[in-house]
């Protein structure tokens, strides 16, 4: 989500507003009840109120993809399965299913009880509905190939096949049978992911999931309240299948883009959790309060320099490989973010397992170093002789308009600077920052992506020709033909080789700037029990309760 997932599924102008999102966690990633009594949170009962960051890009599960509209979505409605506090999939709407025998047919049967807030049931139809429209050429989603793992869903969605023979089936109103077009051991998790959300068909429109009153919830909560930019207002349902099972009657996400003003609604009892998205805010905390439990987790996010390949410029590899070069990783962790967040100079997450074995267990060196400035310079200067223009040619950065965003813009500037590179920054609000990526409106900036699922595909295959989250155009056919052996193998170390050669051409091609792997930080005050924080969760409240 991330998928972000992002994320998420899984963006990068987020960065300040995702660490906003908190809990105290334990090893397994869920709080384990009152520790800050120094902070004792919003007054109403059996209410708790977060900070979920920018306004969602969408509520519409067919083409959300930030992190906070997923993390919205993953309250309101209920996939076929849904991921426990382990992220293993459960039975949620479905109640079991079957795999046939060469794991290419899923059988799932809909709980009789499972119904929208409104008292209609579920149906399998409804499943159908929001998974055509992922694929539907029209809606242009940029997730559709998520579902490329059906027969014919890739073929229909690029208009090279029917409609009618997208392999989904509606026996009955609680019967979906769906056929894959290769292998997919982790299709569970997949269906539990927002973008395989049901959508009813008399809902769906221009307007669909634009307001609080604009869709229908099949999920513990429901939408009561939707403040634009300001909050959103999550209310228990009384109709959800396991409403006994909800602690809470209600919480509030408030969009506070600027960490500090975050943090001050915390102090104030305006928050009931709240993060710490630098290491200074961790001291300054600790110092403040003597005592106060501060918790960490890995949020499963790989950050990059992500560069626009319809510019000409960056279509030149040795501009890349200069700023590639010219970031200095190490410095940035130690004095900028001051935190746990890890160096990377690899795209996928090594803790991804890949068919069982931790993907860093198999992956090549890098083929660089850190803050070569020499390197930087000597490869600039090449790559302006190539392209005929003057070394001193400016190019532009473009980042959120959040104060965290506006830090790191500048440091990345300086890093630049140091190797010769003149770099002006951009600053729009979030949801106009991923308008301008989408549309290629921009020459460089930082891009983020979360795990979708436990297996290093959900990164991979962001990179592959026609990608719909593939904001850099980045195109390559040997990059393609090693995804179509992940996407499509069912022999494990086939698999493994072709995902170590597409990370490595990655390297080679210097496609993106690898940079960081975060861990956030966090505070949670004394009310606040069991959230549950993970690469696939950022943050749930779905167990959560209050003291």
């Amino acid at each position: 989500m991330k998928k972000c997932k992002f994320l998420s599924a899984a963006v990068a102008g987020v960065m300040a507003a995702a660490m906003a999102l908190t809990g105290c966690t334990n090893g397994n990633g869920s709080t384990e009840g009152a520790k800050n009594t120094m902070f004792p949170g919003t007054s109403e009962a059996n209410s708790l109120t977060i900070n979920i960051g920018p306004e969602p890009q969408s509520m519409n599960s067919t083409i959300t993809t930030d992190t906070v509209g997923i993390n919205a979505l993953l309250h309101v409605k209920d996939g076929l399965l849904m991921k426990d506090s382990t992220d293993k999939p459960q039975p949620a709407t479905a109640e079991k299913y079957e795999v046939s025998e060469d794991g290419l047919t899923w059988t799932f049967h809909l709980r009789k009880d499972a119904v929208w807030e409104d008292g209609k049931p579920v149906t399998s139809h409804d499943f159908k509905f929001g998974w055509m429209k992922v694929l539907d050429p029209e809606v242009a989603s940029t997730y559709s190939y998520m579902l490329y793992y059906i027969k014919g869903a890739k073929e229909y969605n690029l208009k090279k096949g029917s409609e009618d023979d997208v392999a989904i089936v509606c026996p009955d109103d609680k019967t979906l049978i769906v056929t894959l077009a290769g292998p997919c051991t982790f299709f569970d998790s997949l269906v539990s992911y927002p973008t395989y959300y049901p959508v009813r068909e008399d809902e769906w429109g221009k307007d669909y999931a634009t307001e609080a009153n604009k869709m229908h919830y099949n999920g513990m909560f429901t939408l009561a309240k939707w403040v634009h930019n300001d909050r959103m207002v999550f209310e228990k349902n009384d109709k959800y299948y396991a409403a006994d099972k909800c602690k809470l009657d209600k919480f509030t996400g408030l969009m506070l883009i600027d960490s500090s003003a975050a943090i001050n609604a915390f102090k104030s009892g305006e928050l009931d959790m709240v993060g710490l998205s630098t290491g200074d805010q961790v001291k300054e905390m600790e110092a403040t309060y003597p005592g106060v439990q501060i918790d960490a987790y890995a949020d499963g996010s790989s950050f990059c320099l992500m560069f626009n390949y319809e510019d000409k410029i960056f279509q030149n590899i040795n501009i890349r490989k200069a700023l590639s070069k010219a970031l200095d990783r190490t410095s940035y962790i130690n004095n900028i973010k001051k935190d746990k967040s890890v160096v990377t100079y690899h795209w996928t997450p090594g803790w991804l397992l890949a068919d069982g074995k931790k993907f860093s267990e198999v992956w090549n060196e890098p083929l660089f170093k850190d803050a070569d400035v020499e390197g930087a310079k000597a490869d600039w200067e090449k790559g302006c002789k190539e392209l005929g223009i003057p070394a001193n040619t400016e190019i532009e950065f473009l980042t959120d308009d959040s104060e965290q965003a506006k830090v790191t813009a500048e440091y990345i500037q300086g890093c630049m600077a140091k190797a010769g590179i003149n770099v002006s920054i951009r600053q729009l609000p979030f949801q106009q920052r991923i308008e301008s990526q989408t549309k290629g409106e921009y020459q460089f900036s930082l891009y983020a992506w979360g795990p979708d699922y436990n297996d290093p595909q959900t990164f991979l295959e962001l990179w592959e020709t026609g990608t719909g989250n593939n904001k850099a155009r980045y195109s390559n056919p040997a990059y393609d033909e090693a995804m179509q052996v992940i996407r499509g193998s069912a022999d494990s170390a086939e698999r493994l080789e072709a995902m170590v050669k597409a990370e490595q051409i990655l390297a080679e091609d210097f496609a993106i700037a690898p940079f960081f792997n975060r861990e956030n930080a966090y505070v949670v005050s004394s009310k606040v029990n069991n959230i549950i924080r993970t690469p696939f969760q950022d943050w749930s409240l779905r167990e959560a309760s209050c003291n």
